[in-house]
């Protein structure tokens, strides 16, 4: 007598294909979320690079504008009527 070997395969429903699914559903979910993370936090280190950048530039400038000896430091325009807007503490 030969035994059949599709004999138990009317009780199988898919469960495992059902819950390989699922997990893969929810790996995807969390690539997505992992991908997205991690483009916000690359623009956020642009930023803050752009950011740094800006106040070094600033920086050098009054640096620059200090020591330059072509800048004439004339203080006459400052007095207390503030006129254009110049006004003497």
């Amino acid at each position: 007598m030969a035994i059949s070997a599709h004999h138990g395969s009317k009780k199988q429903r898919g469960t495992a294909l059902i819950v390989s699914l699922l997990i893969l559903l929810v790996l995807t979910i969390l690539g997505v979320a992992a991908m997205s993370t991690t483009t916000m936090e690359e623009k956020m280190a642009g930023n803050s690079r752009k950011i740094d950048l800006a106040f070094q530039s600033a920086e050098s400038a009054l640096r620059d504008a200090q020591t330059d000896p072509a800048i004439k430091n004339d203080l006459t325009a400052f007095d207390s009527t503030c006129t254009n807007g110049l006004c003497l503490p």
